[in-house]
């Protein structure tokens, strides 16, 4: 198994730090330094541009620029970082020989999710089992002579949710 939960968690943390240090810097930029709007796509780019551009008279104005200047590094970092560990995970992926990622949507990322929380798929011995284990095979709820079916609730949740995070 290649993909640990440190791994996952590692890369998870570091997107949702990314996340947050936008939208600092969005706040910061949006609400505090400049008139005009800000796309909800911000790149550091972009945001040094507009910083770059901001020139507040006021003492508060100018501390927000120097905090928001201060943030755009620290974004870099993090896309640097998360890129980095994303080109480690694609390697794995594609060395463990998985054919996951020939299936429309899934990338190296979400592959490399799968594999090491299924681990060993052929521990199940059909595609029906390997459903049931994820938690997306529908199981009957009919009443009377209708017949209707729902997703179960059962499985591996995480599994489950996996295309989620």
């Amino acid at each position: 198994m290649f993909y640990s939960s440190q791994e996952r968690e590692t890369r998870g943390d570091l997107v949702c730090e990314r996340t947050r240090a936008l939208n600092r810097l969005h706040v910061l930029l949006l609400r505090d330094l400049l008139c005009d709007p800000v796309s909800k796509q911000l790149s550091t780019d972009a945001a040094a541009k507009l910083l770059r551009r901001s020139r507040p008279k006021h003492p508060a104005g100018q501390l927000r620029r120097r905090l928001a200047s201060e943030v755009v590094p620290d974004v870099r970092t993090l896309d640097r970082r998360i890129a980095e560990l994303d080109e480690r995970i694609a390697a794995e992926v594609k060395a463990s020989g998985t054919m996951l990622t020939e299936i429309f949507g899934v990338g190296p990322i979400l592959a490399a999710k799968i594999v090491g929380i299924v681990g060993d798929v052929s521990r199940l011995p059909s595609k029906a089992h390997f459903a049931s284990y994820a938690g997306v095979a529908p199981i009957e709820a009919s009443s009377g002579e209708v017949v209707r079916h729902r997703l179960s609730l059962a499985g591996n949740r995480t599994l489950n949710q996996v295309s989620c995070t």
